[in-house]
């Protein structure tokens, strides 16, 4: 399972997942989860933090959250992390002299669901992305390199809160591993936005057998042996013109590169993974990989902070009619899912 970066537009995949476990239950009964049909799980920004919510464990070893409380973290906490008023708005120059918005209302919410659990803790394998200021590369937060290195295992607060301080909108993270050893961290959608083919790479090179205690699973699967959901945060369809972009520096580029960065990306990745689960020109019920990622309407605010009620609302709405349209798609994988467990 891999889901998109795109802070408030995680409603979108929180909610196609919510209507997937909802399925499995009709399926295999009331107590399934997202997290037990799933061996490998990587988010990016809003996604990353989806992925820790979906794999806290309760005290009996079980995931913690169904998908609708995932869901409603955004539905009911959006505001408190994109909220500001007019006032904290002007005094941070409206994101052009400081960052947008203070981490404050996102590290609150973080601490609220995940307190002190650990990386390592986690129920089930993941990758969250991040990008490391001082190394200049790319940075993996990983559940089970954590379990086996405590200089690789760090707070889940601090991986959520890492994964999304994206740039101008929160500031960069500083965060420490369990034996202290500091890194500075933002959010892993400057590289990653879509991490569908980093997980991917992960999981050809992984041992599954061993990692998860289970001869049944494989060892270094190919794409034959994965199936693979990729979960999108909905693409916009805003045009730049020459004449909106002509003759414009630092500041008049800055939003339409962030967005032109991210969603290409995006569509870079599901390109190269079309072409590794051959199904670049059609899709059969043979094919492995899925990837849903609806259009975003222009009535729809595609910015990753707009967490007023209204848009949070149209959000959900854009993903009930994905539901709705790709339906079939999306009882094959069910489908697919209890057959493979």
């Amino acid at each position: 399972m891999s889901i998109d970066g795109g802070g408030i537009r995680g409603v979108i995949p929180a909610r196609i997942l919510y209507y997937l476990e909802e399925r499995l239950q009709e399926v295999v009964g009331e107590g399934a989860r997202i997290s037990d049909y799933f061996d490998l799980f990587a988010g990016t920004s809003s996604g990353g933090i989806l992925t820790c919510t979906y794999l806290l464990p309760n005290e009996l070893g079980r995931p913690k959250m169904t998908a609708l409380e995932s869901l409603n973290l955004y539905k009911e906490h959006g505001f408190e992390i994109f909220g500001s008023t007019l006032f904290d708005r002007f005094k941070r120059g409206f994101g052009y002299i400081d960052e947008r918005y203070s981490s404050e209302g996102l590290e609150r919410v973080l601490e609220s669901y995940f307190g002190d659990l650990k990386l390592s803790e986690l129920i089930r394998p993941c990758m969250v992305t991040a990008y490391n200021l001082v190394k200049r590369r790319a940075f993996f937060f990983g559940s089970f390199k954590a379990s086996k290195n405590r200089n690789k295992d760090f707070y889940v607060r601090d991986v959520a809160r890492a994964t999304s301080a994206a740039p101008t909108y929160f500031e960069p993270a500083l965060i420490h591993s369990q034996t202290g050893k500091q890194f500075e961290l933002i959010d892993g959608g400057v590289f990653a936005n879509n991490p569908a083919l980093c997980a991917y790479s992960e999981a050809v090179q992984t041992d599954f057998s061993e990692m998860m205690k289970n001869p049944e699973k494989p060892r270094y699967p190919n794409s034959d042996e994965i199936l693979l959901v990729s979960l999108g945060t909905g693409t916009s369809i805003k045009p730049y013109y020459h004449a909106d972009l002509k003759d414009k520096g630092y500041a008049g580029w800055m939003r339409p590169l962030i967005d032109i960065l991210r969603s290409s990306n995006s569509e870079t990745v599901d390109y190269q993974l079309k072409l590794i689960f051959n199904c670049l020109k059609k899709r059969s019920e043979d094919t492995n990989y899925y990837r849903l990622e609806p259009m975003l309407p222009s009535k729809v605010h595609s910015e990753m902070d707009k967490a007023k009620p209204s848009n949070v609302e149209a959000l959900e709405q854009v993903a009930l009619d994905c539901i709705y349209q790709q339906s079939e798609m999306l009882d094959e994988i069910v489908q697919k899912l209890v057959d493979n467990e």
